[in-house]
């Protein structure tokens, strides 16, 4: 069994810069959002959180509602089976750091994907 990893920015053995090509790729599919250098930003200040296993990696950050406290995971690449390991990973963190509800945001397969999950809304989006 592979081992999870959560980056910690203050460990210099463990570098956010050597997941900039999964970064990128995930990033395809959220074009003009998000560039490699500012995820890699949010991650060293620590406002996101960085899980791997095996080249795969999931980001998440902490949103803070009014009525409620939720994990949010919002980037992820590599393998399937490896990313659903790091969302239940994650989703573990979030009870720890409080948090009462992890929110998904994705491409509409993961619907199909996250048991367990509601589609709960829908994003829409159009340049100007």
């Amino acid at each position: 069994m592979r081992t999870i990893r959560q980056l910690d920015p203050s460990d210099t053995s463990f570098s956010a810069d050597a997941y900039a090509p999964q970064i990128a790729a995930a990033l395809k599919y959220a074009p003009d959002t998000y560039s490699v250098d500012d995820v890699i930003g949010l991650i060293k200040s620590r406002d996101a959180v960085m899980f791997e296993c095996g080249g795969s990696i999931v980001v998440a950050s902490i949103i803070e509602y009014p009525q409620s406290r939720n994990l949010s995971l919002w980037l992820g690449a590599g393998e399937m089976g490896t990313i659903l390991d790091l969302l239940a990973h994650a989703e573990s963190w979030g009870r720890m750091n409080n948090c009462s509800h992890a929110q998904v945001l994705g491409r509409k397969g993961w619907t199909r994907t996250l048991v367990g999950y509601d589609e709960c809304a829908v994003l829409l989006r159009r340049k100007l």
